[in-house]
């Protein structure tokens, strides 16, 4: 009998030893993986809102403007946004400049199959670029937060466009950061970008 468990014993042993045997060490993440994984041009977009501000408040009960989700105070300052009280609701609506500028701008619900429907005072989200990345300098793999992921910082600077420029006299930091910050996941045996826009949370 105790012949009998020292084999089942050992067997055991073997196949722990054989499947450890076999088992691949996760690969290394590259430098020339990190730049396949990039996109030609990196953007840094610029994210805020239209319509109701708080539909659920009165004028009275919403406070002032702010950069929480939607970076609206920025907005504001930079002459794009202004916010009404309408039927006892805020608004934030397109000033005239704001709406100049549009045309270039990303707006949620746009289609390339038909022309941009205007402005109704329902909710929209704008995406304005307002930078874009040139790498200037080494690109440094850190530890993730998990085994399975690298944090990659690609160091260069943030090359403002028009639109950035006048972000940056509204005193908008993100566009000042002086490198790409970006997180890669180990998946099926290859490391991938984790994908977002830059400058929107």
């Amino acid at each position: 009998m105790d012949g009998a468990c020292s084999v089942v014993t050992t067997r055991q042993l073997l196949v722990v030893v054989l499947f450890m045997s076999c088992r691949r060490p996760p690969p290394q993440l590259t430098e020339a993986r990190v730049i396949e994984e990039q996109d030609p041009i990196e953007d840094l977009s610029f994210y805020f809102a239209t319509g109701p501000d708080n539909p659920q408040l009165t004028c009275e009960q919403v406070g002032g403007p702010t950069d929480a989700v939607e970076q609206t105070a920025t907005a504001i300052a930079a002459g794009w946004l202004e916010r009404s009280c309408e039927e006892n609701h805020v608004q934030r609506r397109l000033t005239t400049e704001g709406t100049r500028r549009a045309a270039q701008w990303m707006r949620s619900g746009d289609s390339p199959l038909h022309a941009r429907e205007p402005e109704d005072g329902t909710e929209h989200s704008w995406y304005v670029t307002a930078a874009r990345f040139e790498r200037r300098g080494a690109i440094d793999m850190l530890p993730g937060e998990a085994p399975d992921r690298i944090r990659v910082v690609i160091h260069g600077s943030w090359i403002a466009t028009d639109d950035g420029h006048v972000l940056q006299r509204a005193g908008w930091a993100a566009i000042n950061a002086p490198n790409l910050d970006e997180e890669f996941r180990l998946r099926d045996g290859s490391w991938y970008r984790v994908r977002h826009l830059h400058g929107v949370d």
